[in-house]
């Protein structure tokens, strides 16, 4: 699709640093694996619920790779996306008493990642454009 080729290029050309470019290039071929889903399509869609303003903001705006959202207050923005981030992961990987960082145990359901296991232009690709703006 040509949104992936847009975001990709752009992508590449935020960062000059390998673990970027090796980032951008494994969420390349996790949109691959999942065959490119439809961004029309809500069950492709990591959840809205806690995400940062910032990303409502570019949204609304026609998500417009040239202006990127003001960002008020990093820490602020960390908190927010890390809150999302969380929520979305499997419950296993999360710690209630302490939700940062989130625990690196594998879930033993696979089925438990389908919330984080979603592809196109509101899948992980947010979670990377949170990361470009950061």
């Amino acid at each position: 699709p040509e949104w992936i080729t847009t975001a990709k290029g752009y992508l590449d050309g935020v960062g000059s640093e390998d673990w970027w470019h090796t980032l951008v290039g494994v969420w390349f071929n996790f949109e691959k694996t999942l065959g490119f889903p439809d961004g029309a399509m809500q069950s492709n869609w990591l959840s809205p619920k806690a995400h940062p303003e910032e990303v409502k903001y570019w949204i609304a705006r026609g998500r417009k790779y040239e202006k990127a959202p003001k960002i008020k207050s990093l820490p602020a923005f960390i908190q927010q996306f890390r809150k999302w981030w969380a929520q979305v992961q499997p419950h296993k990987h999360c710690d209630p008493e302490e939700p940062w960082p989130l625990l690196k145990n594998e879930p033993e359901d696979p089925d438990s990642w389908s919330d984080v296991k979603r592809g196109d232009c509101n899948g992980i690709f947010m979670v990377l454009m949170c990361l470009s703006w950061w």
